[in-house]
């Protein structure tokens, strides 16, 4: 008998009859065959609602967990491999792998593979430097397809497809999908099998995972480039206190190239310095086969150096050998496969050299790698200014303490991409809190690391997933648990950061209370650090009178009322009195 419920047809019953039954007998009794099949149909209808809604909050739970792991990790390694290792554990789903172009390149590179057949970190490393091998950039096996075309595919046969790598042996099913971070494909995350043939519900999960990962990857990026800068501002540290104690002018030349080959993972790197009484670009410091090039100094309108010395301009060769400033003696010289960053080394609008750093190609020319290339450029120009012209030292000095506050500025501005509000807070609150600093008569140097502390008091938000630091809504427990932990990763970002120490203690304790009831810590009284105490009044004012997604201003009579009654309880008694004692010299 057909079954068609609704007119439409979904499928027959049988009935099998072990001996003769009359034609009539079987007539008579069509309405209780149709009753069953109703019966059957509604029993069939709700097992598979059921075990679709079942999959469905299965699904939902494996997503919930991993937006919530992945968005407490800082580094892209702990975000593929968490994400693996949910998926595996979750549903059994191995092989699986998570691909990324690399940072400055167009190559591609094994993050985070899952395998049964894998028994130790040893054989592990080895299975992804063979794949990085077979794999090695955008268009190569099923993850490189993905990441070159942006789409997922769900594959039925990958033995059959054209783009497929083997990697696992007798694997035949696979689903994979793109990881985009603001719009542009950097990876793919793929999973594969022997026997299961994934279904569309799969690959949409696995789609649904690729972008909560992208968002991941993205604050983890910010985070990233932030340690980076850290890093930049440290050697930048270094440099200074180096021409402070009048090092050799050739150590600093090979700190400068030796930063630049370290951070940014470079093949070579040279730095070349015009020489006037010789008429030459000469070579002063080189890392690796540039070291090599440049024995012989080259004349100042002479192969690639002299094109940029000349222009004054940048100059990226995707591929070094085939560049037609090269000039033919230098060409066996020159491993293939390299791209080259030229740039020219200027002070006060004085063109004095040129920096080279040379970096495996493909080579993706980022704006972030600019950025960094310029930054040495810059840093050559300095030194070498500050060697030829024999500066005083506090004007060394001055120019460097201003390349530090334009990179507090820059952090601030990092959080502020994220959360506009939180930078025109950080800008507002600065100018507050040195109002008070000024009329509690603290010295300059004391009012300087509360300048800092106050710009970088929320630098640890860069930490905090957008969905929490963006929700206009109030937060719930565990979202609340997790901003607060913003401070303590402040603490965690900047105390290797030497210069910075005596401002640590604003973007790590302003959220302390004098009653003790703050965090992280829970210290109370004179136990808080002054500048924190300091800054916690001028943050609070500043939070109440300003505009926010989930409540209006406070006006300025409220929010001083709040102050008042809040010493000794959330703030020191001193610094409030000094600061009702100004508040009217504060603009608005």
């Amino acid at each position: 008998m057909p079954i068609i419920p609704e007119d439409k047809l979904e499928g027959c019953a049988f009935w099998i009859f072990y001996t003769a039954i009359d034609t009539d007998k079987i007539e008579a009794d069509e309405e209780r065959r149709n009753d069953f099949i109703q019966a059957a149909l509604i029993a069939l209808r709700t097992f598979l609602i059921q075990r679709d809604n079942n999959r469905k909050t299965s699904e939902l739970s494996i997503l919930n967990k991993i937006a919530l792991e992945v968005g407490r990790k800082t580094s892209l390694q702990e975000v593929a491999d968490t994400t693996l290792s949910i998926l595996e554990r979750e549903k059994n789903w191995q092989p699986s792998v998570i691909r990324f172009k690399s940072r400055f390149g167009e190559t591609l590179e094994t993050i985070s593979y899952r395998s049964s057949l894998v028994k130790n970190v040893e054989e592990l490393q080895k299975r992804i430097h063979l794949f990085d091998g077979l794999i090695d950039r955008p268009g190569l096996g099923m993850t490189g397809y993905v990441i070159d075309s942006g789409k997922p595919i769900r594959c039925m046969d990958l033995p059959s497809d054209p783009h497929y790598v083997q990697t696992d042996l007798n694997i035949k099913y696979g689903i994979y999908a793109p990881i985009s971070i603001e719009g542009k494909v950097e990876g793919a995350i793929g999973v594969e099998s022997k026997d299961y043939a994934f279904d569309d519900s799969d690959l949409r999960l696995l789609q649904s995972m690729s972008e909560i990962v992208g968002m991941a990857i993205r604050s983890v990026r910010l985070i990233e480039v932030l340690q980076e800068r850290l890093h930049w501002l440290e050697i930048l540290h270094r440099i200074n206190e180096q021409i402070g104690i009048e090092t050799e002018p050739y150590k600093l030349y090979g700190f400068l190239v030796d930063s630049a080959f370290e951070a940014i993972q470079a093949e070579s790197v040279a730095l070349l310095i015009y020489n006037p009484q010789t008429d030459m670009l000469e070579k002063v410091a080189a890392r690796s086969w540039l070291d090599r090039v440049f024995e012989i100094p080259l004349k100042p309108d002479e192969s690639i150096s002299g094109a940029i010395f000349q222009s004054g301009k940048m100059r990226f060769s995707p591929e070094i050998r085939e560049d037609p400033f090269l000039i033919s003696r230098n060409l066996s010289l020159i491993p293939p496969g390299c791209a080259n960053i030229g740039l020219p080394v200027t002070y006060e609008e004085r063109i004095l050299g040129v920096f080279h750093i040379s970096i495996k190609a493909p080579l993706s020319f980022t704006k972030e790698l600019v950025e960094f290339a310029e930054m040495f450029g810059s840093y050559s120009g300095i030194v070498i200014g500050r060697i030829q012209h024999v500066r005083a030292l506090k004007e060394a000095e001055k120019e460097i303490k201003t390349a530090y506050d334009e990179t507090l500025k820059g952090w601030a501005r990092a959080i502020g991409y994220r959360d506009n509000e939180t930078f025109q807070h950080t800008l507002r609150v600065t100018e507050i809190a040195l109002a008070i600093g000024e009329a509690l008569s603290l010295d300059e140097k004391t009012l300087e690391n509360l300048r800092r502390g106050a710009i970088l008091h929320d630098v640890g938000k860069i930490g905090i997933p957008d969905n929490i630091l963006r929700k206009p809504k109030a937060f719930t427990k565990e979202e609340e648990a997790i901003m607060r932990t913003h401070t303590s990763f402040a603490y965690e970002l900047l105390r290797p950061i030497d210069f910075l120490k005596d401002a640590l203690s604003v973007p790590y304790c302003h959220h302390e209370r004098w009653d003790g009831k703050g965090y992280p810590q829970g210290l109370k009284g004179d136990n808080i650090p002054l500048l924190a105490r300091i800054f916690s009044v001028a943050d609070v004012y500043d939070a109440m009178t300003s505009e926010r997604p989930y409540r209006h201003a406070w006006t300025r009579e409220a929010a001083l009322e709040y102050i008042r009654s809040q010493s000794g309880k959330h703030f020191d008694p001193r610094i409030v009195d000094v600061f009702l004692g100004i508040v009217d010299k504060i603009k608005d």
